[in-house]
């Protein structure tokens, strides 16, 4: 039984791993989306002084209406941005749960193992405890089985002798 939950437990540590593994590939993943978003609030910032330098000195209503029309896809460049941050959130708070969850399970596997190692170290134990009982109790049954047997021995050769 402890070498199964010692398989199981390599199991369970590979698993803790490649949660590991997967949770710094999505924190990275965040980080460069954090990245993509402070770029597209950059940009728009860009555009937005970009377009009020424009009204400040001549322009043609064509002008204004194309750098409108850029604010507005950096607005939507940046909106989709900070969906994938939060999104990118999301899934690094599940993947840090699944890490928890896994470390835990792994916990709890090594607790039965020392438990099971335990048990077995007390059963060895007590079985070591009454072989040297019966043992004894052998030795003692040896030693009054000797004493009857020369006992008897001399009752014989006195009646013989």
């Amino acid at each position: 039984m402890v070498k199964v939950r010692k398989r199981q437990g390599e199991r369970l540590e590979a698993e803790v791993q490649a949660a590991r593994k997967q949770l710094a590939e999505l924190e990275e993943a965040r980080r460069a989306a954090e990245g993509e978003l402070a770029a597209c609030r950059a940009d728009e910032a860009t555009a937005r002084d970009e377009r009020d330098a424009l009204l400040r000195t001549s322009f043609t209503p064509y002008a204004v209406r194309a750098a409108d029309y850029r604010i507005e896809d950096l607005k939507g460049a940046t909106a989709q941005a900070e969906k994938v941050l939060a999104d990118s959130h999301k899934h690094v708070e599940r993947q840090a749960a699944v890490v928890k969850t896994a470390q835990a399970a792994v916990r709890r596997n090594d607790q039965r193992i020392e438990g099971f190692e335990q048990r077995i170290a007390t059963i060895l134990r007590e079985r070591e405890a009454a072989i040297e009982e019966l043992a004894e109790e052998e030795t003692e049954e040896t030693g009054a089985a000797r004493f009857v047997a020369r006992q008897r021995a001399q009752r014989q050769e006195a009646a013989h002798g």
